[in-house]
């Protein structure tokens, strides 16, 4: 992952962090369920955007480089990781 990505992650993340303060004082206040919500939803949303840049990041540099290798442990491995990071992103519980 180059620099200028990474940063871009972090500054999602750090957006992400300062929604759920937001939340959190929302729930403090009382606000009410839809506004609070919706807040859960922009954070999730936001959290989905850096996995998703994550895993393609993961595909095209790590996955890729062990398949140009023709090492077939390790690419059996990366393989299973791959399917261990789906299973988990997609919530399942295998």
């Amino acid at each position: 992952m180059d620099d200028e990505e990474r940063k871009k992650l972090i500054n999602r993340l750090r957006r992400a962090e300062g929604q759920i303060h937001g939340i959190i004082e929302m729930l403090e206040s009382k606000e009410s369920c839809v506004p609070l919500l919706m807040q859960i939803a922009a954070v999730r949303g936001g959290l989905n955007q850096v996995s998703q840049r994550l895993i393609s990041d993961h595909i095209k540099h790590c996955l890729v480089e062990v398949f140009k290798n023709g090492d077939e442990e390790a690419q059996s491995r990366k393989i299973a990781d791959l399917i261990h990071i789906f299973t988990v992103y997609l919530g399942s519980k295998s």
